[in-house]
C-alpha cells in the first residue's frame, strides 16, 4: 500500500513541476538576476528526479504485470536510485 501511495505522490510532484514550468513558459517575464532561470532548472531537476524515482516506485509495485513490475534488473534499479539521490544532491547544492 505504501508503494502506491508513494507513486501517487511522485506523480502529484511531476505534475506540480510541469505546471510551474508552464506557468513560466506563459509569463515569459525577463528577469534581470537570472532567478527564473534558476527555478527554471530546479524544476527540471526536480521533475528527472521524480521521474527515476517513479521508475523505482513502479518496478516495487505490488501488482504483477503492471508495467514493469518487478522486471528491472538490480543494476537499473540501483542507477536510477542513484541518478536521484544525485539530482536531489544537485538541487540542494
Amino acid at each position: 500500500m505504501t508503494v502506491v501511495i508513494w507513486t501517487a505522490n511522485l506523480l502529484l510532484d511531476i505534475g506540480l513541476a510541469l505546471r510551474r514550468l508552464n506557468l513560466m513558459t506563459q509569463r515569459k517575464t525577463a528577469d534581470e538576476n537570472g532567478s527564473q532561470r534558476d527555478v527554471f532548472k530546479k524544476e527540471l531537476i526536480k521533475i528527472a528526479a521524480a521521474s527515476c524515482d517513479l521508475a523505482n516506485a513502479i518496478h516495487w509495485f505490488p501488482m504483477e504485470n503492471f508495467l514493469w513490475s518487478g522486471k528491472l534488473k538490480q543494476s537499473t534499479v540501483g542507477l536510477f536510485g542513484t541518478i536521484s539521490s544525485l539530482l536531489m544532491l544537485k538541487q540542494i547544492i
